[in-house]
């Protein structure tokens, strides 16, 4: 699969508890699908565990799925780690490469 006209291949990690890493080197993310009931809460990306946060959404209190397509890739340096709290988000899908 290509995004965007390139030639990357892009990955998927799905995340199903509150802190995880997603991805143990850099990367760059390309969009997110997260799951859960309609309950509101926060879903971030960091640059690595305790890093500085590049990706912040809030979920909204009647939304029970997010889907983005970032415009461009953000580019995570460490590593990928995702945090949300599960009675708000059941289930993170980070697109990457």
């Amino acid at each position: 699969m290509t995004a965007f006209g390139s030639s990357t291949n892009i990955n998927s990690t799905n995340v199903t508890s509150e802190t995880k890493a997603v991805t143990t080197g850099p990367a760059r993310v390309y969009g997110i699908h997260a799951s859960g009931p309609a309950a509101a809460g926060d879903i971030t990306l960091t640059n690595g565990s305790g890093g500085t946060e590049l990706f912040k959404i809030k979920k909204g209190g009647h939304v029970h799925d997010i889907v983005m397509n970032f415009p461009q890739p953000i580019y995570f340096s460490s590593s990928v780690y995702s945090a949300f709290t599960t009675e708000q988000v059941t289930s993170l899908t980070v697109l990457h490469s």
